[in-house]
């Protein structure tokens, strides 16, 4: 048997399968439910490793029925070096870990997701009010400038709105207030003579 792909398994709640080039597994451990060659297994899980010891390295469900529950297999070719340039499969191993576990993974990611979401929203909600409020004072202070004026206060001044587009229509506004002012008072000057 192989000591430490038990250990593995055991420690981590996985089901280690070693398999050599030929397809014969090696034991490791009494509850890996390892078949004993690769022709035991069906067309699908032959294939998977056949995959693995081509070269291949997968991740897959292909061992869904071995374990009475749905896992997730991953196959990770064995190489040896053979010269500087080449490599050569001697084996592979195959872990296999049940549903539960990879499930409640998903699960925690979704929520920690539906975490980040709210409070990206909240926060983008918070800039959005705070650049709402440092827009819309201005522009009360104009509407307000400008309400007076109908009203016939042509004295009223919008200070510096510290928004240049802003600060344009406020000079301009106050221009409007001064000239309304003079024809008012040329009007009435014109009316009272």
């Amino acid at each position: 048997t192989l000591e430490v792909p038990e250990q593995i398994a055991s420690a981590n709640g996985y089901y280690v399968w070693v398999c050599n080039s030929a397809g014969r597994f090696y034991l490791s451990g009494s509850d890996n439910q390892a078949p004993s060659k690769t022709e035991d297994l069906d067309y699908s899980m032959q294939s998977f490793i056949a995959k693995v010891l081509g070269g291949s390295t997968l991740i897959g469900n292909d061992f869904e029925g071995t374990f009475g529950e749905k896992a997730l297999s991953i196959g990770v070719p064995i190489t040896i070096s053979t010269s500087s340039s080449s490599k050569e499969i001697i084996g592979a191993v195959i872990l296999h870990e049940k549903a539960d576990r990879y499930s409640n993974l998903i699960k925690d990611s979704y929520i920690y997701i539906a975490v980040a979401a709210v409070l990206a929203a909240l926060l983008s909600l918070a800039v959005g009010l705070i650049f709402s409020s440092q827009f819309s004072k201005p522009i009360r202070k104009i509407s307000t400038a400008v309400y007076e004026m109908s009203r016939g206060n042509y004295d009223v001044k919008v200070d510096n709105l510290n928004q240049p587009e802003l600060n344009t229509i406020a000079e301009s506004l106050g221009s409007i207030a001064v000239t309304a002012k003079n024809s008012v008072a040329s009007i009435s000057k014109e009316t009272a003579q």
